[in-house]
């Protein structure tokens, strides 16, 4: 895990799968092949190469100047050989999962599967930048949630999204109900989707808790049963839940050493606003 200390750094999790020896006839690199295509053949896809707006002139030069900066910014870790610093962990079974391709409100396959896999397992922690489980959401659970239940979120110091961030402070209470809620304190922020299950199985992709992820855009989570991948994400997870609080109530942390970072009082002020006025939105976030 590379991590530095830059309260504008935003952390996130990148998944390397390599075959070693014969590969299976559904593994997760023919399932990754299948869902690449997918989305490059979409009618949805265009062709940018051909597009009567390329760029060009100005809006060329800037591309160049971000991309110079972000080299010169990270030139330390980008100089580094980093593949043959990497564990990479025997796979029993993996599974890639995503929600269908195309617009407008889609069926939420993802949502319905990461919800089946907590519900039938014993103990499950979650990682994601905020939680945002609207009214139809809910209406998908069809049994009882484990009783250890562990979410790993920003704090309204550390999340950059205010409407997302307001719609969870909309419903945290209601939240607390049913998990245990840690809030990130270090710097930056987490942009991370995860899943840890029981002790053998980890999960990383693009999916947010919420209504956007689950009926509106194309999500993807891979689902890896592996004890070595587990401990490994869990180990990282962990990390990041030692920078953070335990929430106690909607306003309040539990007792602990760890600094809390301080919210701009415009920040939360804004944030108290809009999380009065948020609910007709929240399929929206």
């Amino acid at each position: 895990m590379y991590k530095r200390q830059d309260y504008e750094a935003t952390y996130d999790f990148d998944l390397i799968i390599k075959i070693d020896g014969p590969s299976s006839k559904n593994s997760l690199i023919k399932q990754g092949k299948i869902y690449f295509n997918e989305l490059w053949h979409s009618p949805y896809t265009y062709d940018r190469s051909h597009s009567s707006r390329p760029f060009t002139g100005k809006a060329l030069s800037n591309l160049a100047n971000e991309i110079r900066k972000a080299n010169n910014r990270h030139e330390k870790i980008l100089r580094q050989e980093i593949l043959s610093t990497l564990d990479f962990h025997p796979i029993n079974a993996g599974l890639l999962i995503h929600n269908p391709v195309g617009k407008l409100v889609k069926k939420p396959v993802l949502w319905q599967q990461l919800l089946r896999f907590v519900e039938e397992s014993k103990e499950a922690t979650l990682q994601s930048p905020y939680v945002i489980i609207s009214d139809k959401m809910n209406q998908f659970h069809t049994k009882q949630l484990p009783d250890k239940l562990t979410l790993i979120t920003n704090s309204a110091a550390t999340s950059p999204n205010l409407f997302a961030y307001a719609g969870y402070l909309q419903q945290k209470e209601e939240l607390l109900k049913q998990m245990e809620i840690w809030e990130y304190q270090g710097d930056g922020s987490l942009h991370h989707k995860a899943l840890l299950l029981d002790q053998t199985i980890g999960a990383v992709g693009s999916f947010n808790l919420d209504s956007r992820s689950t009926f509106l855009s194309s999500e993807n989570m891979v689902f890896i049963e592996s004890p070595g991948f587990h401990d490994q994400l869990e180990k990282i997870m962990q990390e990041y839940q030692a920078e953070s609080l335990q929430v106690k109530n909607l306003t309040t942390y539990k007792k602990s050493d760890q600094h809390r970072r301080i919210v701009h009082p415009t920040k939360q002020k804004l944030l108290n606003l809009i999380s009065k006025i948020i609910k007709p939105l929240e399929f929206l976030l």
